[in-house]
């Protein structure tokens, strides 16, 4: 019905303005900072949200180091 099509493109629009905004907040970051928040948010490329742990054990890092970068930042 045209409601659902309606409904299904305002949807599509949302989701486009959510991940610019996403995407203007990553931007200013360096690739470490990045990668931090990506991850334990569960942004693209990852799928899944990650624990402060396995971002310290990625990076070579403690799981307190992970959380402080990822607090610093968000």
């Amino acid at each position: 019905s045209t409601r659902l099509t309606v409904e299904a493109g305002r949807a599509q629009i949302e989701k486009f303005e959510i991940d610019q905004k996403v995407k203007n907040i990553l931007k200013p970051l360096n690739g470490l900072e990045r990668d931090i928040i990506s991850m334990k948010l569960g942004l693209a490329p990852y799928t899944e949200t990650d624990t402060f742990q396995q971002i310290g054990d990625k990076w070579g890092y403690g799981a307190e180091n992970a959380r402080i970068r990822y607090r610093a930042r968000i």
